[in-house]
């Protein structure tokens, strides 16, 4: 639109304030639109309402995009910012950190006369000497000249930076309330507006209310109907109106438990929660379970008579400290403890100054660090006024008031001097232990639960020449053959690992650079819970043992060529079995036609005069010679896959996946199965084996897909190294991974690996068909190319198979 101007530019010359004197301050000889007196009148007449409006606004003007804007918005340039070299200048040269958002809007504006509107927009412009996140409410329109022509943008801005941080705040604010809710170890709930809608409970307030998280966002007495009745409504009525706090102790509620109504004693606090103006919105509800408390104190009698029984029986002393006043209660075994008749009381003052004095400071530090965390504890000596010395050991909590503030301390107190004289027993015979090994010719070493070595026997540092006890320790691998470290490090992990013996034979280096065998063993010695604490080991020489041993292996070897040579012979038998077994196959399949057949024609010829029961016959005969027939197919599978006949050559997965694929294709397409593969490797392999096994897992997958979910089959193909093949009997080289993943109905975990055994079944042969052979095969074609064959798989939800083949195949 076409703006007009109340206003005639000598007025507007004269005015606009500061800005006003900015713009006549430009040199228009440098400007694409001139000076004033060359300003068309739709300039004129936008630049007029721009300097007189109080709102802040912004004008780009020409092709030149050539900027003015008004003294309402100057502030939001900031200080030493662009004002006032802005004024006049062209845009892209003003505004070059915020260029790319704003260039291409007003280009939009200029071409199409198109209007923008954004709110709350984030464009970082450069001001009080740096770059800043500030938030823009806004709107770009275009000013049309007399022709009807897009002559420039006027924008109309406000900035929200304040109001954008605000509201994060507030949600930030919100998401704490919640987490801190959520995470409160008492019942807390929030309800909201004066029908106290449930907006928030944490975990306990639902435990405490005998609900579950349905109750969500109903009013309070629709989600707890049983309060109908009870004060508590009323109570939060009354909080919610006057805004006071309201604090109720050991208070009766009647709440759902096991399905009945019980009376449940609780401890609450109900506090009012406010709006931005202070208005009163909401509830915070905090409490706790107390019925516990509640029915200990009302047998206190019985309860106390059982505590002295208990503590007389454990020879413990209980003790009640008020920590304003330092006034002590303690039961008559107490006074004992400090060496005084039970009949004597004594002040906390005089507990204190029986203490030890090399103790005193332990004492201290355990008191004002239970001040702060809430515990008590410190073990220490005490000297009797018969100045004997005796060991105790006290444990105890701190209570609170609601503002924080330490107001008792309860706790035990017990006589230790007896475990103290037995830990000083195990102290000496740890240095005898440690004398009797340094005097033996064995090597004598104990170990950290972790496996840290921190003791070696005397003879450890006199064969090694490492007296440093600390090298020795951090270097004591190095002392092994290095053809031996790895396998020793390995044996030592697994046995830490699996909390088994560890028993290795390797070679020690001797200070003077040569090695001589030893045989290492470490028992882990155990707590009265089964953990291992620490573990001890000795090392034995056996170098003329191991010498001999060599020499017996040779004997060995000689017998073992003997054995291959019999072995042998048993290959070649097996050959022969399995030719049998191939010959047995065919001659024993052409009967079971027969009888296909001959009921075949017999259903056809003979139906009408066959009763009901006669056709169910011959059509289970059929069934049953089909089963056998392929039984008899898939044993001759296995068959073949075990013979020895093995001929290796170079083959393409890709190529025998296609192969497959074209073989299963009726199935494939009667269940619209999708098979996604990527790029399988080139393998010098057995093919017609290979195409076996991908026909038997493709086929399975198909097999036991589900019924209304379209089967979904991926191939992938990797190099793995021996750490991602979880078998026993992996080598340390590179291997082959294919993986063959479904969707189909999966199965048990704990069939892992019974699946892969002949003649096993996991369904019914009249529920999904086959001889439980298929996946035996598969397995003895992965063990012909020395490889392994895994399966996992979720009841539901699809199975996996993973083939491992050596990469030097």
């Amino acid at each position: 639109m076409i703006m007009e101007s109340p206003h005639s530019t000598e007025q507007f010359l004269s005015g606009g304030g500061e800005l006003g004197e900015c713009i006549r301050a430009i040199d228009w000889s440098q400007t694409p639109i001139g000076p004033p007196s060359g300003w068309p009148q739709s300039l004129r007449t936008t630049l007029s309402i721009l300097l007189s409006s109080r709102f802040p606004m912004f004008l780009w003007w020409g092709p030149e995009l050539i900027q003015f804007y008004n003294d309402a918005y100057r502030p939001s340039l900031g200080t030493n910012g662009k004002h006032p070299h802005a004024v006049g200048q062209r845009g892209v040269e003003c505004w070059p950190e915020v260029w790319d958002t704003i260039g291409p809007l007003i280009e939009r504006v200029m071409e199409n006369g198109e209007s923008f509107y954004f709110e709350d927009q984030l464009i970082p412009i450069y001001r009080n000497g740096g770059l800043e996140d500030v938030y823009w409410t806004f709107s770009y329109s275009p000013v049309r000249g007399e022709s009807g022509t897009v002559e420039g943008v006027l924008v109309v801005c406000n900035e929200t930076t304040g109001k954008v941080l605000n509201l994060e705040q507030a949600e930030e604010t919100g998401r704490q309330l919640k987490s801190l809710i959520a995470e409160a170890p008492i019942s807390t709930a929030v309800f909201s507006g004066p029908q106290f809608i449930i907006e928030l409970a944490n975990d306990e307030s639902l435990k405490l209310w005998g609900k579950d998280r349905r109750v969500m966002g109903k009013p309070l007495l629709e989600a707890i109907p049983e309060l109908k009745g009870q004060p508590f409504l009323d109570l939060m009525i009354d909080v919610y109106k006057t805004g006071k706090t309201y604090e109720g102790r050991e208070s009766v509620a009647r709440l759902e438990r096991d399905g009945s109504i019980r009376d449940v004693y609780v401890n609450f606090i109900f506090k009012t929660l406010r709006d931005a103006s202070g208005k009163t919105n909401a509830i915070l509800a905090m409490g706790y379970d107390v019925t516990e408390q509640v029915a200990a104190r009302q047998q206190v009698s019985d309860a106390a008579e059982r505590l002295t029984l208990a503590t007389e029986g454990t020879r413990m002393a209980t003790w009640d400290l008020d920590l304003k006043t330092s006034d002590i209660i303690h039961s008559p075994r107490l006074a004992r403890i400090f060496g005084h008749p039970e009949s004597m009381h004594l002040s906390f003052l005089a507990m204190r100054q029986a203490v030890h004095p090399r103790d005193l400071r332990v004492v201290e530090k355990a008191f004002d660090n239970a001040l702060k965390k809430g515990t008590y504890y410190y073990e220490a000596r005490v000297i009797h006024p018969d100045q004997s010395v005796h060991w105790i050991q006290t444990r105890g909590k701190v209570f609170y008031s609601d503002d924080h503030v330490p107001l008792r301390m309860l706790g035990t107190m017990i006589d230790i001097t007896e475990r103290k004289r037995a830990e000083r027993v195990i102290e000496e015979s740890e240095k005898k232990f440690r004398t009797l090994a340094d005097s033996m010719p064995q090597f004598i070493w104990t170990a950290d639960k972790t496996g840290n070595l921190n003791y070696f026997s005397r003879s450890v540092y006199q064969y090694t020449g490492i007296t440093d006890p600390k090298q020795l320790a951090e270097s004591w691998w190095k002392t092994i053959h290095p053809e031996d470290r790895k396998a020793t490090l390995k044996a030592w992990q697994e046995a830490l690992t699996t909390g088994t013996d560890f028993l290795f034979e390797h070679r020690f280096r001797h200070h003077e650079d040569t090695y001589r065998w030893q045989l290492s063993r470490a028992v882990p010695q155990r707590d009265v819970s089964g953990k291992i604490e620490m573990w001890v080991g000795t090392s034995t020489d056996i170098h003329d043992r191991k010498l001999f041993t060599d020499e017996l292996e040779n004997k060995v070897l000689q017998r073992t060529n003997e054995l291959n040579l019999l072995n042998q012979n048993l290959l070649k038998s097996n050959d022969e079995l399995a030719q049998f077994a191939y010959v047995a196959s065919h001659d024993l399949q052409e009967p079971l036609r027969k009888i296909q057949t001959f009921a075949g024609r017999i259903l056809d010829v003979e139906s009408k005069n066959l009763s009901d029961r006669g056709k169910d016959y011959f059509q289970r005969m059929q069934s049953a010679s089909v089963r056998m027939q392929q039984l008899i197919v898939d044993l001759l599978s296995f068959s073949r896959a075990n013979t020895n006949e093995k001929y290796f050559e170079v083959t393409d997965l890709n190529y025998i996946l296609q192969i497959v694929k074209e073989q299963l294709k009726d199935t494939i397409d009667q269940k619209q199965a999708v098979i996604l593969s990527s790029t399988l490797p080139v393998l010098n392999i057995i093919s017609f084996q290979f195409e076996q096994l991908f026909t038997n897992l493709i086929a399975n997958a198909l097999k036991f897909s589900k019924t209304d979910v379209p089967p979904l089959i991926a191939i992938h193909a990797d190099k793995v190294g021996r750490d991602h093949v979880h078998h026993k009997d992996a080598e340390d080289i590179l291997y082959h991974r294919i993986v063959i993943t479904d969707n189909g109905i999966g199965f048990e975990p704990q069939f892992n690996e019974r699946i892969f055994q002949v003649f096993q079944r996991l369904h019914g042969k009249d529920e999904y068909p086959g001889t439980g052979i298929g996946l035996a095969i598969c397995k003895k074609i992965i063990e012909n190319h020395q490889g392994f064959i895994e399966a996992s798989g979720q009841l539901n939800k699809g199975a996996v198979f993973t083939v491992y083949v050596p990469a030097r195949n």
